[in-house]
């Protein structure tokens, strides 16, 4: 019996409503690393039946429909249709679409992952120069609404205005 656990089972999937952790990120950039290399290819290849074969690969289609074993099998990482013999061949009949969805997974997690970092940290600081603004600054509102100005509530005292204008002053 198999007793290694798989990271990746759709059981330890995280909810897709909740935001990737830094975990998360850091086991998709730890994989992207730990595989062959990208960029990956769809490859739409021939068994040696002349039955479809549609593969992902480490280098592109040549549009030949090579028949195997014209083509180097060292080129290829996995198969989303393999007919003869039929042991690749998903019941919804998907084969190029899931081909196609590895691939741009493969090519574009890791870019995806940094620029969800990039993101977050821009987020952040975003985030500090809103509460900043907040902190110090009083905004009034009249009876008919916002007029156009910003009064520094008196409250806050000397040193949040100095706060404020210096961070004004950074804009």
């Amino acid at each position: 019996m198999n007793t290694r656990r798989n990271p990746f089972d759709v059981e330890d999937a995280e909810d897709p409503a909740q935001p990737l952790t830094d975990e998360v990120l850091a086991e998709i950039e730890a994989a992207a690393k730990s595989a062959t290399p990208s960029p990956w290819y769809v490859r739409f290849l021939d068994d040696n039946v002349f039955m479809n074969l549609t593969a992902i690969s480490t280098v592109p289609d040549t549009e030949q429909h090579e028949v195997w074993p014209d083509f180097d099998h060292s080129e290829i990482i996995a198969a989303t249709l393999v007919q003869a013999p039929r042991y690749v061949d998903v019941a919804d009949g998907k084969w190029d679409e899931n081909a196609a969805y590895i691939v741009q997974a493969c090519n574009n997690a890791p870019a995806m992952a940094a620029k969800i970092r990039r993101l977050r940290e821009a987020l952040k600081q975003s985030e500090e120069h809103t509460e900043l603004a907040a902190f110090t600054a009083g905004w009034h509102e009249s009876a008919e609404g916002w007029n156009g100005e910003c009064h520094l509530d008196p409250h806050l005292g000397e040193e949040l205005e100095a706060r404020f204008k210096a961070w004004k002053a950074k804009r």
